[in-house]
C-alpha cells in the first residue's frame, strides 16, 4: 500500500474527537489484520468491481470534502474530522483521499479525478489541486490524474461530473464520499433532471442517460474498512463523537430539504475564479 503517517494527538482539533490532524491510522506499527497486503488489495478491487457487475471502471472521482490552512505546516491540507467546519460539521475528507489511493493501488488501470475551488475565496490553492498532491504523496502516478476545477459543492461536482462523462465518454464511474455524505449525493445526483434549471446542461444529461453511464456510489469508509480493521477502529470512535452526529442531522435536515423541494440550488459561486 502507499505511505501512511501516523497519528498526531497535538493536532486535536475538537473535543471528543479522535486526535489525529491527518485521518492516517498508524499503519507503519504493522498490520492488525493477518491477510497480506497482496489479498487486501484483491478484496478492495473486488469490492469496487462488485459495483459495477466485475467490470473496472473507467475512473474514480474523488469528490473534495474540504480544506484547512494547517498553519504548523504552512500548507492547505484536506480536512480530517478533527478540523470542524465553520458550522461545526466534522466532515473527515481526507478519508475519501486516503480510500482513493488505496483504490488506484488495486486497480492500477482506473482514472481519477479530483474536483472544487473554495467558492469564498477562489484565490486559494484549489480542492482539487489539494487532493492530487496527497494522492500523489501517497504514491498514485500524477498522470492518472485529472483536476476538475470548475465546482464548488455537491450538486455542481454532480453537475460537472456528468459533463465530463459524456465528454470522455466514460462508461462506468465510481463516486467517492462518506457515509454521512452517501444519502443525500446520492439523491442530488436522482434528482439532477428536476433541479437544475439549465437547459444546456438537461441536454447534457440526456446525452449522458442515453450514452448509458453507470455511476456506483462508494463511500471511502467502507474501502478504509477493508485496508486495515485499525481505520475501522478509528471510524468506530468518530461515529460515537458529539461532532460526527451533529454532522449526520445536518445532512439528514439537508437530504429532508431536498426531497421537500426546499433545498436551495446554487449554481453560480459568490467569488468565481479568475
Amino acid at each position: 500500500m502507499t505511505a501512511h503517517e501516523s497519528i498526531n494527538p497535538a493536532e486535536s482539533g475538537a473535543e471528543g474527537l479522535p486526535g489525529p490532524a491527518d485521518a492516517d491510522v498508524a499503519l507503519q506499527q504493522g498490520a492488525s489484520d493477518e491477510l497480506s497486503p497482496e489479498g487486501r488489495l484483491a478484496r478492495i478491487r473486488s469490492a469496487v468491481t462488485e459495483v459495477f457487475g466485475g467490470e473496472v471502471p473507467d475512473v474514480v472521482f474523488a469528490h473534495s470534502g474540504g480544506m484547512y490552512f494547517n498553519e504548523r505546516r504552512g500548507t492547505h491540507q484536506t480536512t480530517s474530522y478533527s478540523q470542524l467546519t465553520e458550522h461545526g460539521l466534522a466532515t473527515g475528507g481526507r478519508l475519501r483521499v486516503i480510500a482513493t489511493a488505496a483504490i488506484a493501488d488495486a486497480i492500477p488501470e482506473v482514472g481519477i479525478v479530483t474536483n472544487s475551488f473554495n467558492r469564498f475565496d477562489p484565490e486559494e490553492p484549489t480542492m482539487a489541486s489539494i487532493v492530487e498532491g496527497e494522492l500523489t504523496h501517497r504514491g498514485v502516478n500524477p498522470e492518472r490524474i485529472q483536476r476538475e476545477e470548475s465546482s464548488f459543492s455537491t450538486i455542481t461536482q454532480l453537475v460537472e461530473m456528468v459533463r465530463l462523462a459524456v465528454e470522455n465518454k466514460w462508461e462506468r464511474i465510481a463516486a467517492m464520499t462518506n457515509e454521512f455524505h452517501f444519502p443525500r449525493m446520492i439523491e442530488m445526483f436522482e434528482r439532477l433532471d428536476s433541479i437544475i434549471d439549465d437547459d444546456a446542461f438537461q441536454q447534457t444529461l440526456r446525452e449522458f442517460k442515453q450514452q448509458g453511464t453507470q455511476v456506483g456510489f462508494i463511500t471511502a469508509e467502507s474501502i478504509l474498512r477493508l485496508v486495515d480493521s485499525k481505520y475501522g477502529n478509528y471510524i468506530d470512535q468518530v461515529a460515537r463523537s458529539p461532532q460526527y452526529a451533529h454532522t449526520v442531522a445536518a445532512e439528514a435536515k439537508g437530504l429532508e430539504d431536498l426531497r421537500a423541494g426546499r433545498y436551495r440550488v446554487v449554481l453560480t459561486p459568490e467569488k468565481p475564479r479568475g
